[in-house]
């Protein structure tokens, strides 16, 4: 057989790695190759034939059986860095340029002082390079600061190593998307003080592995672990790099956090597509983006935690989990900015004043009417009581007069007739409630006009989009009609 596990192959344009050689059920007596698609949709399989298990994969369904002879006939191992980097960026080719004598190596083309090189997607391999390949590469690199080799078929992580190695004034560096499953016991003589930023997305790192890597690493601002096989549970402290400020391990199947990550002042964690079920957020005085969207958290009082625990939060995302699932899209919507003390930006939208205030607003009269349960003792509802001048005792003998501000209208889509409930507050402006009937009614982009009937010959249209809804008289259980201006 041609090729062995671990070997990484370009088919078609498509990235894989070999996970399995020998026969199958399915074809006997005909040599075949398991292989993982970096890319899971080319996938048919998890590595299992009529029941037999043959390999392992990380991602769903991302393995194929193909037989010898097909795959070593359309595949490929790629190119060693010097070819690539040749084809690239110098002039002449780097064949030809490794064959001149050393002190003279060729000028690259467009190269300057502080220059990014950008690899990625070249098939590059774990092939050596030739001691003359090197000083040509030495010669144009120096001041290389930012490199890319992310989408490649790197596989033996200690030759990586020596590859960037060669870049002595390196601080960036993307290795995503090569599967590194060699390689990882000869590491001691590497270590890249200069790095500040690694992503590390999808290359099959497990737990043990990460040690490794923040040994030649140690100096790290920023790293990217997202999609990698961090899921498997370890009772050994986890010590990432101390000047660590971000931090993201999206997509890794977690149902905890991760050891040893309390010890880190992060200003940016994200921690979406994971397990979590509860988040026992640790205290990050620091932090100022967090995402824990696409999750399974349960309880709304986990923003609570939040203001506890992250005094200087602006931007979240929360979207995505079990709390917010159930009910209107735009109630929850509200409801998230009022219970967060600082918050900015939420689900990628960012938070005007007057947002802040409507949500607010509509939160606290569905507090004080019973129709959202809160703790009324944290400090958070403290404040938006003397904000708004909530008195506890008039609640139990009279109706707040933020409930008079609620009203529940219909909306029909004049166009297809389709139609939903909305809970709106009637100082909101016109054009914020085009806001909220767009999201509702998903119309998409494009103008429209709202109008309703105070009475059954009387078309009233609502043209001035910053008058507040009150203007026009609206009331509970009105009918507000949506026309498309052309």
């Amino acid at each position: 057989m041609k090729y062995r596990v671990g070997d990484r192959l370009n088919i078609g344009g498509e990235i894989c790695t070999v996970r399995y050689v020998g026969e199958i059920c399915k074809w006997p007596e005909t040599n075949a190759y398991g292989v993982e698609w970096d890319n899971p949709t080319r996938g048919k399989n998890d590595g299992a034939v009529d029941g037999v298990r043959y390999f392992e994969v990380s991602k769903y369904r991302s393995g194929s059986f193909v037989k010898a002879t097909k795959l070593e006939n359309e595949a490929h191992t790629g190119f060693s860095f010097d070819r690539a980097f040749a084809q690239k960026y110098l002039t002449p080719p780097i064949e030809l340029a490794s064959s001149a004598p050393a002190s003279k190596p060729e000028v690259a083309k467009g190269l300057r002082p502080t220059e990014k090189v950008f690899l990625d997607g070249c098939s590059i391999n774990d092939e050596r390079i030739s001691e003359s390949a090197l000083n040509v590469i030495r010669a144009n690199c120096a001041e290389v600061t930012q490199l890319d080799l992310s989408s490649n078929l790197l596989s033996t992580f200690s030759q990586t190593c020596q590859l960037i190695s060669e870049f002595k004034n390196l601080r960036y560096l993307d290795l995503s998307r090569n599967v590194f499953s060699k390689g990882w016991d000869s590491l001691g003589e590497f270590s890249f003080h200069r790095v500040k930023r690694l992503q590390l997305v999808g290359c099959g790192l497990k737990i043990d592995q990460l040690e490794k890597v923040f040994k030649c690493f140690p100096c790290l601002e920023t790293l990217d672990l997202s999609w990698n096989d961090l899921s498997s549970p370890t009772g050994e402290t986890i010590y990432f790099p101390s000047t660590l400020t971000e931090l993201s391990l999206s997509g890794n199947l977690m149902n905890s956090l991760p050891s040893g990550i309390s010890s880190l002042r992060l200003r940016s964690l994200n921690l979406s597509h994971n397990l979590l079920h509860a988040l026992d957020i640790l205290p990050f005085p620091k932090l100022i983006d967090l995402d824990i969207s696409h999750n399974m958290i349960q309880k709304w009082d986990t923003l609570d935690l939040l203001n506890q625990a992250l005094p200087e939060l602006r931007f979240a995302r929360i979207n995505g989990n079990l709390f917010n699932a159930a009910g209107d899209e735009i109630s929850n919507f509200y409801a998230t900015i009022a219970r967060l003390q600082s918050i900015e930006g939420l689900d990628g939208s960012m938070l005007s004043k007057a947002t802040r205030q409507e949500a607010e607003l509509f939160f606290v009269s569905k507090v004080i009417s019973g129709q959202i349960e809160y703790d009324r003792r944290l400090p958070r509802w403290t404040a938006l009581a003397r904000k708004y001048s909530i008195h506890e005792k008039q609640q139990v003998t009279r109706k707040s007069w933020l409930e008079y501000l609620i009203i529940t209208v219909r909306v029909v889509n004049e166009e297809n007739q389709n139609s939903a409930k909305c809970s709106i507050l009637t100082n909101y402006s016109v054009r914020y409630l085009k806001t909220i009937i767009a999201r509702k009614l998903q119309l998409g982009k494009g103008p429209f006009q709202l109008f309703f009937y105070p009475a059954p010959d009387a078309r009233q249209n609502m043209d001035s989009e910053f008058r507040q809804v009150n203007y026009y008289g609206i009331c509970d259980n009105t009918t507000i009609y949506i026309k498309r201006v052309a």
